[in-house]
């Protein structure tokens, strides 16, 4: 399975604000996630500093430009994805 679609799998709610509601930290964050093979921590230590999206990787700078609801959703998205998947697995 490529990396896109296990992201898309393991992050629906980020998959939804990015491509759906065209939220640009869901965009920033989802890319980071991808070009780091969907690891977290290594998107944080990214030290790609020729990456245009570098200084917003971690959404701290887009946050200033956008509501806190907005950023709030796609962080308990991200960090939240375990829940979802434990309750998606004893659903079946």
């Amino acid at each position: 399975m490529h990396i896109r679609e296990e992201l898309k799998e393991k992050y629906p709610g980020l998959y939804k604000r990015t491509y759906k509601l065209k939220h640009r930290a869901a965009a920033i964050r989802l890319f980071c996630l991808e070009c780091m093979g969907g690891d977290r921590a290594a998107t944080k230590e990214c030290s790609d500093t020729g990456c245009p999206l570098y200084p917003f990787r971690l959404s701290r700078q887009v946050q200033a430009s956008l509501s806190a609801s907005e950023t709030d959703d796609i962080d308990e998205d991200v960090e939240s994805h375990e829940e979802q998947e434990l309750d998606d697995s004893t659903a079946v």
